[in-house]
């Protein structure tokens, strides 16, 4: 019995944490829809090193 209940409470704990991280990012994707356009310009400034100078 008790390791029934040790096994529905790893299973509560589970559900909890992909249920927090389904919300994560379901906030993550109405931020990107919002400030996509800036956010892809920082990216695309973060991803474009400045020109380096030749060893």
């Amino acid at each position: 019995m008790r390791l029934n209940l040790f096994f529905l409470a790893i299973f509560a704990l589970m559900a909890q944490f992909l249920f927090i991280n389904a919300k994560k990012t379901e906030i993550l994707v109405s931020n990107d829809q919002l400030f996509g356009a800036h956010a892809r310009k920082q990216l695309e400034k973060m991803k474009r090193p400045e020109p380096l100078s030749h060893h």
